[in-house]
């Protein structure tokens, strides 16, 4: 349930977005800017975070008052819980920019977003916990960053992951980030000599 609550959290535009920009040419101003291209587009994913975490406060309360969902009252589990929220959005916020670079090589966008929502409401643990997954799928799912965005930060939050275990998912997550930040800006510089401008 709770998965499912926070699911929303997933959803990512880099795709749609790189190829609005390259389709109207506004890309070309975007990159022209005296500000950090990547970590301007990270701060406005991070407010819609916010925005959707806000949000889903009275579905938490209704699923609170109908459907028993109990929440820890420790704040140690909250502090545990909302720092693997953040670094798993960070870690698919990177993966998502890394994919998102696909659409200048492409005048459509739209099979690509599909094709990443299929994959990140899958391996994330929205529909099936990782728990409750074959030995060999977890382990595939485990190689994949969505479940850092999503099932992590909610075993956190639900007791499946003790606190005892929160900070060997913390180092998992950091090192998921590191990574992915370096091959993040990579990609990207290569890719974006190649963007044509469709319009403008």
């Amino acid at each position: 349930m709770l998965a499912q609550i926070f699911v929303p959290l997933l959803q990512g535009d880099a795709i749609f977005a790189f190829g609005f920009m390259a389709r109207e040419g506004t890309i070309a101003i975007e990159l022209l800017r005296p500000i950090d291209f990547q970590g301007r587009f990270y701060a406005e994913q991070l407010a819609r975070m916010a925005t959707v975490v806000v949000l889903k406060i009275p579905l938490l309360i209704v699923a609170m008052i109908f459907f028993d969902l109990r929440l820890p009252l420790n704040p140690l589990i909250w502090l545990a819980f909302l720092s693997t929220l953040l670094l798993g959005h960070a870690v698919l916020f990177c993966f998502d920019w890394i994919f998102g670079c696909l659409s200048f090589y492409s005048t459509e966008t739209w099979g690509l977003s599909v094709m990443r929502e299929g994959m990140a409401t899958f391996f994330s643990g929205a529909l099936v916990p990782l728990a409750l997954m074959p030995g060999w799928l977890r382990s595939l799912t485990e190689a994949l960053p969505f479940a850092q965005a999503l099932y992590v930060p909610v075993a956190v939050l639900s007791g499946i992951t003790p606190l005892s275990d929160v900070p060997r998912s913390l180092l998992i997550q950091v090192a998921w980030l590191t990574g992915l930040l370096i091959v993040s800006r990579v990609v990207f510089r290569r890719t974006v000599r190649r963007v044509t401008v469709q319009g403008g």
